[in-house]
């Protein structure tokens, strides 16, 4: 059975994470201990189904470090769900690198460094055109 995940916010302030299994919905303050209790929240981010090398979920706007070839100089991206495909955008270039593809990952959490979050990077989103609540 699948397992989606989602980051919860009210604004900038991360409130807790939910994990949907089936039908059944479990939330978390800390992403450790795990209840059926809802979190109020404005916004959620999605799992893109990847963890980065310190074992960091990785959600729909996290900006990461990455190498967008291998053996070339490491950038800096977004994660991002474009039309139903996540993608990191990277933020020197504007290019959208998919992160899967045919069903597998093509970065593997030794590929990713965690840096920030794209909502506290507010100039960065509006110069891209996307979101904010």
């Amino acid at each position: 059975m699948q397992e989606l995940r989602y980051r919860l916010r009210q604004g900038e302030h991360i409130v807790g994470y939910l994990r949907v299994v089936g039908s059944t919905h479990f939330y978390s303050k800390d992403s450790f201990w795990w209840n059926g209790e809802p979190i109020p929240h404005a916004a959620q981010d999605a799992w893109t189904g990847l963890k980065d090398r310190n074992n960091t979920h990785l959600y729909s706007g996290d900006i990461v470090e990455f190498e967008p070839i291998p053996g070339e100089d490491l950038d800096m991206g977004a994660m991002l769900l474009r039309n139903g495909i996540w993608v990191l955008k990277s933020v020197t270039t504007d290019t959208e690198y998919p992160i899967h593809a045919l069903g597998l990952s093509l970065y593997q959490g030794k590929d990713l460094n965690w840096l920030s979050y794209l909502f506290l990077n507010t100039e960065l989103a509006e110069s891209w055109g996307i979101w904010e609540d």
